[in-house]
């Protein structure tokens, strides 16, 4: 599969740490945004259209080498949106294998230069009965490095904390709407359905209370229990996802190392090469394992912003700190 063909595909990573939100009752927004093409389009809403941002909710359970948050479980939620951006799209990672992420020239690592960014109003995600309201981030960059500039993202995942969360927002193998109340600038709308949390999984080897340590010259195989993904027709099958970052800033380096492979493979090795470029770039960082599935909604509104995807992402994530001899 070539670097354009993710059909289904998308990573999540972790660094930092997690914030609280309590949960809160919600007013139904006016417009329910629901898939149906636009008369004029040639195509669905798909991975190959241009970006217009990403809404990722992720299961985050801490082991070892993660400091305080060790033993605990978080929600986190990274989101952002942009319209009419200079650069429309950009490659994806290989898939299945190993791609070097450091010069940021690939989703979702990668951003254009004049970045035209969009006010949704309260962000909201929920199943029906987990409600989590996410709050604008006033720190410039994310947890992968991107500088949007404070307030222009979401951010639940309080850098700092130990919210231990997880279970007051998530359930696995269940869908979850995306709510915008909507702003002077842009209309509320409602995505039925736009997120589905994968199923739990666990690790094998090395396992969650083993520390990493990358060797020189070395590769590295990691090892997982397979679980049926339990998702509804039509939403794709998910994949897992090993990653290396140093992030958090925009002083970092962000995602270092990514590599793919089928959920159902049970197994993944990270090239000698690979490793010894996560060594040089990072020597020491957070080492995150998850599986993951990927869905596209349309960010539109009606009128001056149209037919750009928003890559919704749920997300099942082990992270755990690395560190070279």
């Amino acid at each position: 599969m070539n670097s354009k063909a993710w059909f289904g595909v998308g990573f999540a990573l972790v660094a930092g740490a997690c914030g609280d939100d309590a949960p809160a009752t919600v007013d139904a927004p006016v417009v329910v945004i629901d898939a149906p093409p636009m008369v004029d389009a040639p195509d669905p809403i798909g991975f190959m259209s241009d970006e217009g941002g990403e809404v990722r909710f992720e299961y985050v359970g801490f082991g070892v080498g993660t400091g305080a948050l060790e033993g605990t479980a978080s929600a986190r939620v990274i989101a952002f949106f942009e319209g009419n951006d200079d650069v429309d799209f950009h490659s994806y990672p290989t898939i299945p294998g190993c791609t070097l992420m450091t010069d940021d020239t690939k989703w979702p690592t990668s951003q254009p230069t004049n970045r035209q960014y969009i006010d949704v109003g309260q962000l909201t995600l929920t199943n029906g009965t987990k409600v989590l309201n996410v709050p604008k981030n006033p720190a410039p960059a994310d947890a992968l490095s991107r500088v949007h500039g404070a307030n222009n993202h979401y951010l639940h995942f309080t850098p700092g904390t130990i919210p231990n969360d997880a279970a007051t927002y998530i359930t696995e193998k269940t869908s979850y709407d995306v709510i915008f109340s909507g702003s002077t600038t842009w209309p509320a709308q409602i995505f039925p359905d736009a997120i589905q949390m994968p199923a739990a999984f666990s690790l094998t080897t090395p396992s969650i209370t083993t520390p990493i340590v990358l060797a020189a010259n070395t590769a590295l195989t990691i090892n997982w229990t397979p679980v049926p993904a339990g998702q509804p027709a039509g939403v794709p099958a998910p994949w897992v996802a090993i990653g290396f970052v140093v992030g958090g800033t925009a002083a970092t380096p962000g995602a270092i190392v990514l590599c793919v492979e089928p959920q159902d493979d049970g197994s993944l090795t990270i090239p000698a090469d690979m490793v010894n470029a996560v060594r040089t770039a990072g020597p020491a960082g957070t080492m995150i394992r998850q599986t993951f599935i990927h869905q596209v909604r349309e960010l539109t509104n009606g009128t001056t912003v149209k037919r750009r995807r928003i890559d919704m992402l749920g997300v099942w994530c082990h992270a755990t700190g690395y560190s070279s001899n």
